[in-house]
């Protein structure tokens, strides 16, 4: 699975997420999509392949992929995030998203 995003954004633009299979890069529909804001994770918490524990524990949930493998969110707060696809049967896919102050 991949998670294609673009590398920075600006606070209050709408930013489109791609979900699709790695191998075909056929779109894949249904997969959840989340954020983490890093500041908001403890200190001393080193991003792990507990992707699912993390994004859940620590992230909001943005949306499930539709049919096009698409979603799309405005982010509200700048600051570095990681964006996690999860689609079960499926290892998590990552992206890393700079959000800066809106222009």
């Amino acid at each position: 699975m991949l998670v294609s995003a673009p590398p920075s954004a600006h606070v209050g633009k709408q930013v489109s997420i791609t979900v699709s299979d790695s191998k075909t890069g056929e779109p894949l529909f249904n997969a959840r999509v989340y954020g983490i804001n890093t500041a908001h994770l403890p200190p001393r918490m080193s991003v792990s392949p507990e992707w699912e524990r993390l994004a859940v524990t620590y992230g909001f949930f943005i949306n499930r992929a539709k049919g096009n493998g698409q979603v799309s969110h405005i982010f509200r707060e700048s600051g570095n995030y990681i964006v996690i696809a999860l689609k079960d049967g499926r290892i998590p896919a990552v992206a890393a998203i700079e959000v800066m102050p809106s222009e």
